[in-house]
């Protein structure tokens, strides 16, 4: 298929219309964060390509290359378990759903940056390096989708990426004072409503009781009606297939005696 020369030229036109100053980059700030800030991310999956997320900042957002955001991968706070990453992947191991993460901002300010969610897929067999092959290794499909937001302020206190001592934290509680206590509104009980409710509750089973037996009452009549006709029904069914009386036979032809037929003359012959 041939591509018109139009679109040849879409193609190769800077900036694309994803990219600042071109048809969609038009460089809202979406978000503002704290410099070195902890930031919660949710990516809803609809349709899960094994393989891992990764997240990245460039803060040069008219001219955005990806080794300017290769240099600057956010750290996961807290690591998966069970996975063997470099602390800035995670892997989408549920399925599809919607997963939340925290990660670290770097120290830096920046008046407009480009944050980079990115996704390496990992569904498509391919060669290992150790030259074996296998699904999820060699060239696999990406996605990515970019945001435009600003890192300014003070940095927060840094957390370890792998608690390595267990720590207790202490929770302080205030109760507030008898003041400060919202008023505690006292049910009311009437006797009246509760026995409006059961009378009304009595009333709606009557009426329940009374179509049930006018439902099957009708029901019943019904039968009996059906029963009484049916042998009529029947006698009158075997009356139309009865056939009609055949008329009588004629009686038998009996000859006088003496009388014989010689001829074609009849002759008297005396007996001796």
């Amino acid at each position: 298929m041939l591509l018109k020369p139009q679109k040849i030229l879409n193609v190769f036109r800077t900036p694309r219309p994803h990219e600042y100053g071109g048809t969609y980059g038009e460089g809202v700030i979406v978000r503002k964060y704290a410099v070195g800030g902890v930031i919660n991310i949710r990516v809803e999956l609809t349709a899960s390509h094994f393989g891992y997320f990764e997240f990245a900042i460039c803060p040069d957002y008219k001219t955005t290359t990806q080794e300017c955001l290769d240099k600057n991968i956010l750290k996961l706070i807290k690591p998966q378990e069970g996975v063997d990453h470099n602390k800035s992947k995670y892997f989408p191991k549920d399925g599809n759903k919607v997963y939340e993460m925290k990660y670290r901002l770097p120290k830096r300010r920046c008046d407009h940056c480009v944050l980079q969610w990115r996704y390496r897929a990992g569904n498509n067999w391919g060669n290992c390096p150790n030259g074996t092959g296998a699904v999820g290794c060699g060239p696999q499909e990406e996605f990515r989708a970019c945001a435009d937001i600003t890192i300014t302020g003070k940095a927060e206190p840094m957390l370890p990426d792998i608690p390595t001592t267990s720590t207790v934290s202490t929770v302080v509680t205030t109760t507030p004072t008898h003041d400060e206590l919202p008023p505690v509104h006292e049910e009311s009980y009437s006797p009246i409503s509760a026995l409006i409710v059961t009378l009304l509750s009595f009333l709606v089973v009557c009426l329940i009781l009374f179509l049930l037996y006018f439902h099957f009452y009708q029901i019943g009549k019904q039968l009996k009606s059906w029963l009484k006709e049916s042998p009529k029904k029947h006698n009158a069914s075997n009356q139309k297939t009865t056939l009609p009386p055949l008329p009588p036979l004629p009686p038998p032809r009996i000859r006088k005696p003496g009388v014989t037929a010689f001829g074609g003359r009849k002759t008297l012959t005396e007996n001796v």
